[in-house]
């Protein structure tokens, strides 16, 4: 039985916060990897080792790449949700209203209810797009298959010409 991993991407400095959300995540899914980034270029870098299924990200001053990292999600990874962290104590004008609309929700990590509720509202997004993804995967592997058995036949000698060209057609469709 395969188990399936749900991969959360965590942008917050305060390790008590990411500990906090952890927690109630696993809660809810409890086979879940979980990748921190506190500073831009971590986050860049640790971006490239997995795809998120989700990225929650704080909106304090002191991580000042949250916009940056939204926008990057957005433009990379479009239908990753990506949720906010924020806290009681920010104050609520109209530039981070502004940022925090572009976000597919945000979560008070001081209200813990609020995190599993969130969470809960998201998975069905989240499984939606796993899906899509594995089978997008399966499909690629198919073609994978059929153009690695072309081509050993075809250093064997014998390849046809519906072969070479049903090969030519996936090549052109991958570019």
């Amino acid at each position: 039985m395969k188990i399936d991993i749900f991969k959360v991407m965590i942008l917050h400095k305060d390790k008590v916060v990411r500990k906090t959300i952890k927690e109630e995540i696993l809660k809810i899914v409890p086979h879940t990897l979980f990748v921190t980034a506190s500073t831009k270029n971590s986050f860049l870098k640790k971006i490239g080792w997995i795809t998120p299924d989700l990225v929650l990200s704080s909106t304090a001053k002191s991580i000042n790449f949250g916009l940056e990292a939204l926008f990057y999600v957005r433009k990379n990874l479009a239908e990753i949700p990506f949720i906010y962290i924020i806290d009681q104590r920010q104050s609520n004008c109209n530039i981070l209203t502004s940022i925090l609309a572009e976000a597919d929700g945000t979560i008070n990590y001081g209200k813990t209810g609020q995190i599993s509720e969130v969470m809960r509202g998201m998975l069905p997004k989240i499984k939606r797009h796993k899906n899509f993804r594995s089978v997008e995967r399966f499909e690629l592997y198919q073609q994978l298959m059929l153009a690695q058995k072309s081509i050993a036949l075809s250093t064997k000698g014998l390849f046809l010409p519906q072969q070479e060209t049903r090969l030519n057609n996936l090549l052109n469709n991958r570019n």
